[in-house]
Order: structure tokens, then C-alpha cells, then sequence
């Protein structure tokens, strides 16, 4: 058996974990941690990693998880006309996941629950605040509010109103105190910048406040976050959804 001198055996284990590029330096084999992004999408969007197109974000999916080098690294979404949406950087370390999730995608901007932790009602009230996710709707309305005994077909109008309702951002909250009954759900009329009503009762075509997506009508000292949805063939009404939701502590 032909014996490899222990000189040589040694010089050749130096040589392989000194290994160098061609700058001199010495080459470290990265270690990665992961990218876990989800939301929930009204389009698709694109993901990039330091300006590099990964993946697509579809409405459909359960988000992606791609793993990412060790070190900061600039994470982008962007629409399908290429402009960027989101925008961060995150420090990735190896075994360990970054997380990009619980956002809402309109198609007109990126929604995120409110920061604000301390928020709460007057004790057995609700706050809501509203955004456009009916695409068909103006990309701005002005809303009236009234309350509508389904059990009676009765609506009354109430002293409350929110303007500027938008598609890509969330109105200033409303404060909203317990109908008493089941059967009463406060509805929604709206009317465009002209004044014209978009969404009406009398056709059927109002949105209306939940406060889960149960269609629960009132939810005491929750904090919810309203789209005003597409109607269907069934409900022509605009349907709401609830984007965001906690209840106040």
C-alpha cells in the first residue's frame, strides 16, 4: 500500500480550507435563513431580492418561502406595472425565518393592521375605519350612515358621515355604539366627488358594517378594518369585508 507522506497529507488539508478566490480572500461557503411572505392579494405581485425578480405573489396562493444568504438584503413587491409597492430591508441570520406577512393588497395600495395597540372605544362601543375594494366603485366616495331594522325593512339616517374614502388607504375611524338588536345593521350610502349616489338603499345597492366574517352585525369594543366589497348575483348590496380585526383590552 503506497503511504502518503505526513507533510504532504498536511499541506494538502491547509490548502483546502485556506482555499482563495481570485482576490486573495478567502472563501466562506454562505449559510441562509428563509423569506416568508403571505398577505392577502387582490393582484398578483412581484417579489424581488436586491433587485432580482424571485417569484410572483398571487392572489390565489399561500404566499412563498424562499431561503436568503446570511446579511441584509433589500426585499421589494411590485404591481404589474413595476412599481414598487413595498419596499424594506431585513437582516437575515442562518436557521432563522423573516417574516412580510399580514398586509392586505388592494390593487391601489398596501394596507397594514394599525400600529397603534393602545386604540380602543368607549367601553361596549366599536371603531371602524373603511377602504374600497370594489373595483367597479369610484376611486373615492363620500358615505352616509343610517341603521336598518331588517326585521321592519326600516332605515333611519344618522348624523354621521365619512368623506374621502379611498381605494388605496384606510379612512379616519368611526365610533359606533350598540344597535341593541341582531336585526339592525348600519348601513352605507355613498356618493361620488360630484355628489351623484353610487350606492343607495333604495336599489339595494349600499354596503353595510360587520364586525367578523360570520356577517356579525356588532361586535362590542372591537376595532375593525372595513372594505366595501363587490355585490354578487344573490346581494347586488356591496358586501364588506373585514380585513383587520381585534377585539380591545
Amino acid at each position: 500500500m503506497k503511504k502518503i507522506k505526513p507533510t504532504l497529507f498536511l499541506l494538502s488539508i491547509i490548502l483546502i480550507i485556506t482555499a482563495c478566490n481570485k482576490n486573495g480572500e478567502i472563501v466562506k461557503y454562505p449559510s441562509f435563513g428563509s423569506l416568508n411572505i403571505s398577505g392577502t392579494l387582490s393582484s398578483p405581485l412581484i417579489v424581488k431580492i436586491d433587485g432580482k425578480i424571485i417569484d410572483t405573489l398571487n392572489a390565489a396562493s399561500n404566499g412563498i418561502i424562499r431561503p436568503v444568504e446570511e446579511g441584509k438584503h433589500k426585499i421589494s413587491l411590485l404591481n404589474s406595472a413595476k412599481k414598487s409597492v413595498i419596499d424594506t430591508v431585513l437582516t437575515f441570520q442562518k436557521r432563522k425565518t423573516r417574516y412580510l406577512t399580514n398586509f392586505f393588497y388592494t390593487g391601489y395600495g398596501v394596507l397594514f393592521p394599525d400600529p397603534d395597540k393602545t386604540r380602543k372605544p368607549k367601553r361596549g362601543n366599536m371603531l371602524v375605519r373603511f377602504v374600497i375594494t370594489d373595483k367597479t366603485l369610484p376611486n373615492e366616495l363620500n358615505l352616509k350612515l343610517f341603521i336598518l331594522d331588517f326585521g321592519t325593512g326600516i332605515s333611519t339616517p344618522l348624523n354621521i358621515k365619512i368623506n374621502g374614502v379611498r381605494k388605496d388607504k384606510f379612512s379616519n375611524y368611526i365610533e359606533l355604539d350598540n344597535p341593541g338588536s341582531s336585526d339592525f345593521y348600519y348601513l352605507l350610502e355613498g356618493y361620488d366627488l360630484s355628489g351623484k349616489k353610487i350606492m343607495s338603499i333604495d336599489n339595494n345597492t349600499y354596503g353595510y358594517v360587520v364586525s367578523d366574517n360570520n356577517y356579525t352585525p356588532f361586535t362590542e369594543n372591537s376595532i375593525i378594518s372595513l372594505g366595501i366589497g363587490p355585490g354578487n348575483e344573490s346581494a347586488p348590496s356591496h358586501l364588506p369585508q373585514v380585513i383587520f380585526q381585534r377585539i380591545a383590552q
